[in-house]
């Protein structure tokens, strides 16, 4: 008698409900942070009183218990989000802070990726195979989102279209607070 197969068959292809775009931003890094409570919230508290909202964030605190933060915000926001960073610097001193222009949030949506063991590694299975590098990644129970060069963008699309069976009609774009259909190649 056979076992089962795991709940979690690697032979069932993966399928992801949308791909959403986040398009215009800029990464910013805040780099060697010293690891200890309330650093973040100082940080993005001085980004929001300047008006600045972050499309996207992750930490972590490294081997040497630094922390390093990496923020998505709009293009148009880089100089108000450096200052900001500037009027914080005594407060929460960085090693480093580096930013780079054009570069866009690609989020992939399936409700049962929580479910599934290994769609994260698809999707970034999916991006490497279009030659991509990923800037930065943050996940959650039901998406897996990453930052990329902007001049990639149509080649992560496909691929992860093709790796997560979606179709054009599932490809948006973030804008003005709705969610738009993605015309290739804008």
């Amino acid at each position: 008698m056979q076992n089962p197969p795991p709940s979690h068959a690697s032979a069932i292809p993966f399928k992801a409900s949308s791909i959403m775009l986040t398009l215009n931003l800029a990464k910013v890094g805040v780099m060697s942070l010293p690891d200890r409570p309330g650093v973040a919230g100082t940080l993005l508290g001085a980004i929001g009183r300047r008006g600045v909202n972050a499309h996207f964030v992750v930490e972590l605190t490294d081997h040497t218990n630094r922390s390093h933060i990496v923020l998505g915000v709009g293009e148009t926001d880089i100089d108000l989000t450096l200052a900001a960073i500037g009027d914080i610097a005594s407060d929460i001193p960085a090693a480093a802070v580096v930013h780079q222009r054009e570069v866009v949030l690609v989020s992939i949506h399936g409700p049962h990726f929580r479910d599934r063991p290994g769609c994260a590694a698809e999707a970034f299975t999916a991006i490497a195979a279009a030659g991509v590098n990923i800037l930065a990644i943050s996940t959650s129970v039901s998406s897996i989102s990453c930052l990329v060069e902007r001049p990639n963008l149509n080649l992560v699309i496909e691929s992860l279209q093709h790796h997560f069976d979606v179709t054009d009609d599932g490809v948006l774009v973030a804008e003005d607070g709705l969610a738009r259909p993605w015309r290739h190649g804008r």
